[in-house]
């Protein structure tokens, strides 16, 4: 007599709030198909005071991984039972990998998703540039160990609230010692900068008014956010930017970061690139 049993999908999910615009599930299920996996990915809705008791009862029902987007991903690197460099840095984890024993292992690939998308796809040159970015929130926290490690001119950081600005460039200097590392009011700014990021929250009222044209005039600017939320990126084009580029590429390069922790294989992403380009310019 044979037994048959049925083999359980391997499931993950990507969790945050709101997560209805989220690309991860077409994402993962792509590098999945061309990968020769079969998995279940899909978008779930975390209530925004029950990250943890949602996270754990996941996990009871057999979850491997999970992403981890807005306004998680702070809650995620505390609840993790182990992180990686980057995580420790930024303090704030996007993806976990679930242990055999059910142990939770956290890392984020935000910034190796910006730095290959940037040197890799559109050969922005990182290294011995002065870089500038725009706000000191988590999107920045994500990234700034990543760009530091490529070895910059210069990284300036500028933010509304100097208070908070100073005290990410504080932590990151002390990490980073060799580093030339700022801060700088809004006001203050000036064209000395080869490379603009924008991580500010998307539709931050005011602040692009505030950038005189010289500082993205002639220089290479990129926008974390993609698509129609990439505001600051359409702005740079209307100021004379020599180039404007916006975040899809950080999304696919980030998710395939994470497809590699989950599947110990990193998939080819220029072919998903161009698919989801062209949906978004249409």
């Amino acid at each position: 007599m044979v037994l048959c049993f049925e083999v359980p999908l391997n499931k993950y999910l990507v969790l945050g709030n709101p997560i209805e615009h989220s690309l991860s599930p077409q994402i993962h299920q792509f590098f999945a198909q061309e990968s020769g996996l079969e998995i279940s990915y899909e978008r779930h809705l975390v209530p925004l005071e029950s990250f943890n008791e949602s996270i754990n009862a996941l996990v009871d029902s057999g979850y491997l991984g999970f992403n981890v987007t807005v306004p998680f991903k702070e809650e995620a690197y505390k609840r993790v039972d182990s992180s990686d460099q980057i995580s420790l840095e930024a303090q704030a984890v996007n993806t976990i990998r679930v242990d055999s024993a059910g142990e939770l292992h956290g890392f984020n690939t935000d910034g190796l998703g910006l730095t290959r998308d940037l040197i890799h796809r559109h050969g922005i040159s990182v290294t011995n540039s002065n870089i500038l970015i725009l706000g000191a929130g988590g999107a920045t926290l994500g990234v700034m160990g990543s760009l530091l490690g490529q070895n910059p001119k210069s990284l300036t950081v500028t933010n509304r609230t100097r208070e908070k600005g100073e005290a990410l460039v504080r932590r990151f200097g002390g990490r980073y010692p060799s580093s030339n590392l700022y801060f700088r009011d809004i006001v203050e700014l000036d064209g000395s900068y080869d490379l603009v990021i924008n991580a500010t929250s998307i539709g931050l009222s005011g602040v692009f008014d505030l950038l005189r044209d010289n500082v993205v005039k002639d220089k290479v600017c990129y926008d974390l956010s993609y698509g129609a939320g990439a505001s600051f990126a359409a702005w740079a084009r209307t100021a004379g930017a020599a180039m404007s580029v916006d975040g899809l590429g950080m999304l696919v390069e980030q998710a395939a970061e994470s497809f590699l922790i989950w599947h110990d294989h990193r998939p080819k992403t220029d072919l998903l690139y161009e698919n989801l380009r062209a949906n978004i310019d249409g």
